[in-house]
């Protein structure tokens, strides 16, 4: 669990913490856990929230085992599946003040490790440039990455309006599944078939009514089910949300502010 920039570790049965992460000098800003349970990576930052680390643990004890700095900006990492690398976003933003409202990209790269030894296997780079439709979003830049259960060779990068496979040595994008609105709260099945996100329509294009969330097939990139749109002046409320799919992929469990939706998928 993480607030406030710390993590707690909670015993799952009896919901006690184990041990924890506290902030200090330093916050946690992400974390993500290996298959086999036996590492923690976690991105590590200042009190400014900038001068950001990507940092290694042995989960069991808590030792410190890797670090590397990641320039200025870094995403969320994450495992691949077979646990094999390590892999996340870093970005280099433009000098900036702290009044300017959109911040420019100087370089975006995705990175990743072997876990074998922690060293660098492979680093990509991309152009950070900025998209035509604005809003500080990256042309080509990936978004917030994500493991693809029976694909050790390639991620899942959700940005700004579209869902990408990207494979994971040369960059190479293998289908965009394209939304046409912004894209938040990715979620894949666990069998790599369905890919759930959250949406938010332009309010100046639809300003009476939006659309809450998508599905898509992953394999073909076929819109496949969408909830009945619901009244912009409830989607500020409807944003706070996860998805999550069931071990099975027959239900897809869509957590909002203040209800929980069980969705049947057939």
């Amino acid at each position: 669990m993480r607030y406030c920039g710390s993590f707690y570790f909670l015993d799952s049965h009896t919901l006690d913490v184990k041990y924890k992460l506290e902030k200090g000098e330093e916050g946690f800003v992400g974390v993500a856990f290996s298959p086999n349970g036996k590492h923690m990576a976690v991105v590590v930052a200042d009190a400014n929230w900038e001068n950001r680390r990507i940092r290694v643990y042995e989960l069991d004890t808590l030792t410190r085992i890797a670090e590397w700095p990641v320039t200025h900006w870094a995403e969320f990492p994450t495992f691949t599946l077979d646990g094999k690398y390590l892999v996340s976003k870093v970005v280099e933003l433009k000098p900036h003040t702290p009044d300017q409202g959109v911040l420019e990209r100087k370089a975006c790269r995705v990175l990743s490790w072997r876990t074998d030894t922690w060293e660098l296997a492979t680093q990509k780079d991309y152009d950070p440039s900025a998209s035509p439709k604005g809003g500080g979003y990256a042309r080509d830049c990936p978004g917030t990455i994500y493991a693809i259960p029976g694909r050790i060779d390639a991620f899942l990068d959700a940005s700004f309006e579209q869902l990408r496979i990207r494979n994971l040595r040369t960059g190479e994008v293998e289908r965009t599944i394209r939304a046409d609105r912004v894209l938040v709260r990715t979620a894949i099945s666990h069998s790599g078939r369905w890919v759930a996100a959250g949406v938010h329509n332009d309010l100046f294009e639809t300003p009476e009514y939006a659309q809450d969330f998508s599905i898509w097939d992953l394999q073909t990139g076929k819109l496949v089910y969408q909830p009945k749109k619901i009244p912009w002046f409830s989607l500020p409320r409807a944003s706070y949300f996860t998805l999550s799919w069931s071990p099975d992929d027959r239900y897809l469990l869509v957590t909002r502010f203040e209800e929980i939706t069980v969705y049947q998928i057939e």
